[in-house]
């Protein structure tokens, strides 16, 4: 690795509270080092946001998977609930790339609720977080 590249990322890192993400071992976002730019801390938490693996603990990772699908078929039902055109007005793709991204929007869904009850808010930002994630991938890859 590239030391100059090593000393830009250490200067990205910013103080950290949440103890229930991977990337802050001590107080620290350690993000920057994984995706070189700086954490997405805003208003509504962390877009860098990782949880902590409950190692050894079975009932809680299925229960995890279970809330997962759950938040899963809430995307997709939300999503069924509008024409082609809607969705192509409101995030520019179509109906299948969307329900294709309904895993990821599941994920960002679920860490918003964390820090916030408001969860239709947060189903539709989902939604728009991972159709602009989408887009930026597209665009760059």
């Amino acid at each position: 690795m590239d030391i100059e590249y090593l000393k830009r990322c250490s200067q990205l890192c910013t103080e950290c509270c949440s103890e229930t993400c991977v990337f802050n071992p001590q107080g620290i976002c350690m993000a920057p080092f994984l995706t070189g730019k700086k954490p997405g801390i805003h208003d509504d938490g962390c877009t860098d946001y990782c949880p902590k693996p409950l190692d050894g603990c079975e009932l809680v990772r299925s229960c995890s998977e279970h809330e997962l699908r759950s938040y899963e078929e809430d995307v997709r039902e939300y999503i069924s609930q509008f024409t082609d055109e809607e969705l192509m007005e409101a995030y520019e793709l179509d109906r299948t790339t969307l329900n294709s991204l309904a895993p990821r929007a599941a994920v960002l869904m679920r860490k918003y609720i964390d820090n916030d009850d408001s969860w239709t808010y947060h189903r539709d930002y989902a939604i728009s977080e991972v159709v602009s994630e989408y887009k930026e991938d597209k665009d760059n890859g």
